[in-house]
């Protein structure tokens, strides 16, 4: 027989080959995509009258104001009170559906409908525009999520609990934030223990994140005290940047709100565009590889379709090449995150530009300075 360290040695490389192996074939999973659903919510009823219909229209669009300016102060503003009182306005379409659940009302238990409304996406971003308010696009960066509990007395384990995954669904749904969840197969449990994933060892999650190619990834670690409490620790990795959040509550779906709602307001903060704040006059950017009327049509309407853009202008046409003013809501930085996040244009090399002549030093996106991409063919 074998001598134990040798036989550890060569079952270390059959389950490396093995991970190998499972990783070759495992297909990317992660690509970023607009978020769906956004205008869209459901609310409990206890019947189809229209004072029940009333209230929750407005709840409803408290729910999908706060999902698109991805801004929780912006329900406190003059001009969103007042809607939210005339919420019904707002409406597109509204249907029913039965439940098992059940409503209290007026010291009586009902059986329970959902009311599932669908809001005017145009109405709401103008409610949004006149106030003020920051809009938050629907492409927004999605987030793979990695849990751990510590538990009594069995310690500490990676969480892919179907309850779980539901509550944390329902969180991520209430804040229009697009969500990844790891397969936590053989290939995920070797490259990424459950006591790396507690000391939030940036380098091991990294690394066995990178088979889900998500714009960024969230690490979770809970636990419950003798008391109830559940007490969370966040980290969000993004845009290498590391930024940790704290959540605690008697309610485990609560701590998880907790902790998803601080991840939402930070990630508005990043993407999200506050109209009436002028960007500069025009950024300037330069579109090479549209060599045909095809392509043109499909860069205008790309450029013009961004939520940040209020419109598109072509200045100057050589060869394959464009040049264009693009008048925008929002600074450089945010339409830089918005093209990057998207991941449409390809940044091009400087140089052959069709700018005017100036300093090397001139702002980024002048016309002496072009923002320079590529159309992909």
């Amino acid at each position: 027989m074998l001598p134990l360290g040798q036989r550890l040695r060569g079952l270390k490389g059959r389950l490396f080959l093995l991970w190998l192996i499972v990783g070759l074939l495992s297909p990317p999973i992660g690509l970023a995509e607009p978020v769906e659903g956004l205008y869209t919510t459901d609310v409990l009823v206890s019947s189809q009258g229209r004072a029940e219909r009333v209230r929750a229209a407005g709840e409803g669009l408290a729910e999908v104001l706060l999902r698109v300016s991805g801004h929780p102060p912006a329900l406190r503003h003059p001009e969103v009170q007042q809607a939210l009182k005339r919420a019904q306005r707002y409406v597109s379409e509204f249907s029913y559906e039965s439940t098992e659940e059940t409503l209290e009302t007026g010291g009586a238990i009902k059986p329970a409908h959902k009311l599932i409304l669908k809001y005017s996406a145009s109405q709401v971003e103008q409610l949004l525009r006149k106030a003020q308010q920051p809009i938050w696009p629907s492409n927004r960066p999605n987030l793979l999520v990695w849990l751990v509990i510590d538990e009594f007395p069995s310690g500490r384990r990676l969480v892919g609990d179907a309850p779980v995954q539901d509550s944390l669904r329902a969180a991520a749904l209430r804040r229009g934030l697009p969500m990844i969840y790891p397969l936590l197969d053989l290939q995920d449990q070797i490259a990424l223990s459950a006591d790396a994933l507690w000391d939030m060892d940036e380098a091991s999650v990294l690394a066995a994140s990178r088979r889900y190619h998500a714009d960024g990834i969230l690490v979770g670690r809970y636990s419950q005290t003798s008391r109830g409490q559940w007490l969370a620790n966040w980290k969000l990795l993004h845009k290498d940047e590391a930024v940790i959040f704290d959540s605690a509550s008697e309610e485990f779906e609560r701590m998880l709100n907790g902790g998803l709602d601080q991840v939402a307001d930070y990630l508005a903060g990043l993407y999200a565009i506050v109209p009436g704040e002028q960007g500069p006059d025009a950024v300037v950017v330069q579109l090479s590889g549209v060599d045909d009327f095809a392509s043109y049509a499909a860069a205008l309407n790309y450029l013009d379709g961004l939520a940040m853009v209020r419109h598109a202008a072509l200045v100057a046409v050589r060869g394959d090449t464009l040049l264009l003013n693009l008048f925008t809501e929002g600074d450089l930085s945010q339409l830089l995150d918005t093209l990057a996040l998207d991941n449409k244009l390809i940044p091009a090399n400087e140089g052959g530009s069709l700018s005017l002549p100036g300093s090397r030093y001139s702002t980024k996106g002048s016309a002496e300075n072009p923002l320079q991409f590529r159309w992909p063919r």
